[in-house]
């Protein structure tokens, strides 16, 4: 049982970076929505913010009213993550593309695993459906709009090392029910997490075996190779002494 406070203080240093991010990523596309306009204009443009790309984050994708509550469960994710031995890491370089994606990982039992957090959308067509008969046919745009629900999931994916064999794609997604919430279900994603682990552990164990066994045969076979060779060369050997005995 992993359990979530409601209120944290202090954050986690990635939940504080994550958050200063975001709170930058508003301000600098609220100040530079025009920033294509004036790139290449005479009009002098002078913001109060200066743009940069994006820093990764942790992938956090939810709205302003859902922020904290996404951010203290995935505080307490990372805490008990390294309480347990593992680490939670961020790819945190200077990235020339403004779509920069966030992204993290989790490092569990020598096993890693990303993960993403994200609200739910739902599609609503009520404003549409109010409007002047007249206005319908002139209206260009969606027939609805997509609205945050409040309600919160997080997907794990376990991120396949090169040397296994087979490359199953592990993934686990939790979401806000009516009978259980977000926060009550993190620890069937710790379990989900070493579950993973301990059986990717065991066919990376099952595979050294069986590289052994085809090693051994390998092995056995250049030995009785390097038999039959010696054997051959012997026996070239003896048929030329007994040619150069005949002459």
């Amino acid at each position: 049982k992993i359990h979530v406070p409601k209120k944290v203080d202090p954050f986690h240093p990635l939940i504080t970076e994550c958050q200063k991010e975001l709170e930058y990523r508003k301000i600098r596309d609220r100040e530079h929505q025009f920033r294509d306009m004036f790139q290449f204009s005479d009009v002098a443009f002078c913001p109060k913010v200066q743009y940069r790309p994006n820093h990764k984050v942790l992938p956090i994708d939810v709205s302003d009213r859902q922020n904290n509550r996404a951010c203290r469960i995935i505080d307490t994710l990372i805490k008990a993550v390294e309480e347990l031995g593992g680490k939670v890491t961020v790819d945190n370089l200077h990235y020339k593309q403004q779509e920069a994606t966030d992204y993290a990982v989790i490092t569990l039992c020598k096993t890693s695993f990303s993960f993403q957090v994200n609200e739910t959308m739902a599609k609503r067509r009520a404003v549409i459906a109010d409007m002047p008969a007249e206005n319908k046919a002139l209206e260009l745009g969606p027939m609805y709009e997509k609205m945050f629900t409040g309600k919160l999931k997080i997907g794990f994916k376990q991120i396949s090392d090169y040397c296994e064999k087979e490359k199953t794609e592990r993934v686990i997604v939790l979401a806000d029910s009516a009978d259980t919430s977000l926060e009550e279900q993190l620890g069937e994603a710790f379990k989900w997490m070493v579950k993973t682990a301990q059986e990717t552990k065991i066919a990376r164990v099952i595979q050294k075996r069986e590289e052994d066994v085809r090693e051994r045969e390998r092995e056995h076979q250049r030995t009785i190779e390097e038999e039959k060779q010696k054997k051959l060369k012997a026996i070239l050997a003896m048929e030329k002494r007994q040619k150069q005995l005949v002459e």
